[in-house]
């Protein structure tokens, strides 16, 4: 079929409590060259004023908006169809083109893209990719150009951008070309200095753009678009995983990039804990369900005593809250108690 139009482009973004972000990455995503995309931002209920202030915003910039209140992201809620992006947003300039998806409750960053995603797949405007992107990040105007043209070229199923700092000098990001058998394991080299396109196991949420029909084959397959048990962390390295294993290609752009401001949506004191359990947890789980059975058996030899290595340190340190989150990750990571922690903050952390 011969698409007489530019590929259209779904951006998404999730807020939760960081509405002084969210629209410093908004101000960015609403000075992209590119002609044709639809912004999705999803609240993932939010205990602050972030829907006031970022619907404010909105009225000071004149964007039409289409609100639309999931309340839960059950899969009946899912399945009653009355999503629709509508025909007055679809008339508008990409510049004035804004969903609003308040989902009332804290969902986790996977379920919250997954909301967008389902939305987006039973509207009507017909996105060709869809693109993460963190709310604590900004994007270059050229970004989805780059990221567009190297997709419809290569076919890739993903293309990430690269990710540098919030000024834009230092590279976080710009590729993973480690087996990926070995993901868990941090990489010898950085592939810090490449301006060129190159192969990757996986790209990172802070900024992906993903082909349609690669959502649709990893839901087929997986059930799923992204795993909703995983909360946060990791679930965008477990989807590129099992891209990769049913045959899509996943590239990282050297031309597309975002700046995004590391570390800096979860308070220091909240961070560390959350981050260690869920990664000890997350990390564990994909590597069952994505290893074959003599990959796993090098996995629990160097993963599980590493991170022992690593309680126990710092309980040495006198820091018995991390240590316990990597036990409790440990033990819940083989138990398949995933989900949301029982001790995960309830304000001033990401979703």
């Amino acid at each position: 079929m011969v698409r007489h139009r530019p590929p259209r482009v779904a951006l998404i973004i999730v807020n939760w409590n960081k509405w002084r972000d969210t629209l410093e990455c908004l101000e960015s995503v609403f000075r992209l060259d590119y002609p044709e995309y639809l912004t999705v931002l999803v609240d993932n209920g939010s205990t602050n004023d972030s829907v006031r202030r970022i619907r404010q915003w909105c009225e000071r910039k004149r964007l039409t908006t289409s609100v639309q209140r999931i309340p839960t992201a059950s899969a009946e809620s899912e399945k009653r169809g009355h999503l629709s992006a509508g025909e007055k947003i679809a008339a508008l300039p990409s510049s004035r083109r804004l969903v609003l998806i308040d989902t009332g409750e804290n969902l986790g960053f996977a379920q919250g893209n997954n909301v967008a995603i389902r939305y987006l797949l039973r509207s009507s405007w017909g996105a060709d990719f869809v693109f993460l992107l963190n709310n604590d990040a900004t994007i270059d105007r050229k970004c989805l150009h780059h990221a567009v043209a190297l997709a419809e070229k290569s076919q890739a199923g993903v293309v990430g951008a690269r990710i540098l700092d919030s000024q834009g000098k230092k590279v976080l990001f710009s590729g993973d070309q480690r087996r990926p058998e070995l993901f868990y394991m941090k990489p010898w080299r950085r592939n810090g200095g490449r301006t060129d396109s190159s192969p990757s196991i996986q790209a990172l949420g802070s900024g992906m753009l993903i082909r349609r029909e690669a959502l649709l084959a990893h839901e087929r397959q997986y059930g799923c678009f992204f795993n909703a048990l995983l909360f946060m962390y990791g679930e965008e390295t477990e989807f590129c995983l099992h891209l990769l294993k049913i045959g899509y290609k996943i590239l990282v752009s050297g031309q597309a990039y975002v700046c995004h401001k590391e570390s800096q949506s979860v308070s220091a004191t909240e961070r560390k804990p959350m981050h260690l359990y869920y990664m000890t947890r997350n990390t564990i789980a994909i590597a069952r369900r994505a290893f074959s059975a003599g990959w796993l058996v090098f996995f629990h030899l160097i993963f599980m005593p590493a991170r022992l290595r690593l309680a126990f340190w710092f309980l040495l340190q006198g820091h018995g809250k991390e240590a316990g989150a990597i036990l409790q990750g440990i033990r819940d990571g083989y138990g398949g108690h995933l989900g949301k922690w029982r001790h995960h903050p309830l304000k001033h952390s990401p979703a």
